[in-house]
């Protein structure tokens, strides 16, 4: 067996994924685009890129206590620098997912890490045709 199919493998489906959260064509529902793009959060999360995170966001989101997308940005920075997302997982297995034709949300998300345990809720919506993070609801913040 070639050594290297298994990155091709790997490939092709995080391209059908970026290109299916971008174009929304295909037989791809949206529940199923908006678990690509979560899988996307969860790697850029685990891997603590900053700027892969915010991507994850949309320009509008909104938080009772974080406001607003550069506050996520930053709050996000200061857990990264203090070590917070250290070993830091993310659990979708329960999470359903839930989407009319713009609007979706998934729930629970379990995050556990170096800060502790948090279950939230993600809420989504279709920005030019991608699904971003536009809200989320998590008693511990």
């Amino acid at each position: 067996m070639n050594k290297f199919l298994p990155v091709f493998a790997a490939a092709a489906v995080l391209l059908a994924g970026c290109m299916a959260g971008q174009y929304g064509t295909g037989h791809i529902t949206p529940e199923d685009t908006i678990a690509l793009q979560l899988e996307s959060w969860r790697t850029a999360m685990q891997s603590q890129d900053v700027d892969a995170i915010m991507a994850c966001f949309s320009d509008r989101f909104e938080h009772h206590s974080l406001h607003n997308k550069e506050a996520m940005r930053s709050f996000i920075t200061q857990a990264i620098e203090q070590g917070q997302l250290d070993g830091l997982t993310i659990d979708f297995e329960d999470a359903r997912i839930k989407a009319d034709s713009d609007v979706g949300s998934v729930y629970p998300v379990e995050l556990t890490g170096n800060f502790g345990a948090m279950r939230m809720e993600l809420i989504v919506r279709r920005t030019n045709g991608a699904w971003l993070i536009t809200g989320l609801d998590a008693p511990e913040l």
